[in-house]
């Protein structure tokens, strides 16, 4: 049994264009087959919905800005403590990074990595939030969730650094599983 050609694909840029054949078999991985090119397409296209989209529920800031709304506490409990090493999670997912928004929506600013998941742009890898009353959080996301490693410290001067619960009970299911 010979493979057999199931469909065929044609990836157009400007004057550049790649073809490829899907072979019989298991459900082909599409985004593997895909030559380079294309994923600079889709690269772009997420790139200019993320604008538009941004456009609506918030704003770019600069590091002046992000500097203000920081407490004195956090910016004195940071001083202290000094950079967080954030263990990296394995992020299989393709996903983007973007400077400082502001969010319209309850003030808060957000530093990080993002994805596109089912037409919903979500926080996912590394990440910095801080929120309206100057408290801030700065470790791992996934969808949008607070997911792993990181350092919270609030607006009056508390902090926890480590992993979250919820994370850790994951990591323990997975080890016993095995």
């Amino acid at each position: 049994m010979g493979n057999k050609v199931l469909g065929m694909c044609k990836i157009f840029k400007g004057d550049q264009n790649s073809e490829f054949d899907f072979e019989d078999g298991p459900s082909p991985n599409v985004k593997s087959h895909l030559p380079k090119i294309t994923e600079e397409i889709i690269q772009e296209d997420e790139n200019k919905e993320f604008e538009i989209i941004l456009s609506y529920i918030g704003r770019y800031i600069d590091e002046n800005e992000v500097l203000n709304k920081l407490s004195q506490k956090v910016k004195e409990i940071e001083q202290k403590l000094g950079t967080l090493e954030v263990i990296p999670k394995t992020n299989k997912l393709s996903s983007f990074s973007k400077d400082y928004i502001l969010f319209n929506e309850d003030q808060s600013i957000y530093k990080g990595d993002w994805i596109n998941w089912n037409s919903n742009y979500e926080k996912h890898g590394h990440g910095i939030l801080i929120s309206h009353d100057g408290s801030k959080f700065e470790g791992n996301w996934e969808h949008d969730e607070i997911c792993g490693y990181g350092r919270y410290i609030s607006c009056a001067g508390t902090y926890y650094e480590g992993i979250d619960f919820l994370y850790l009970l994951y990591l323990l299911y997975q080890y016993l599983t095995q």
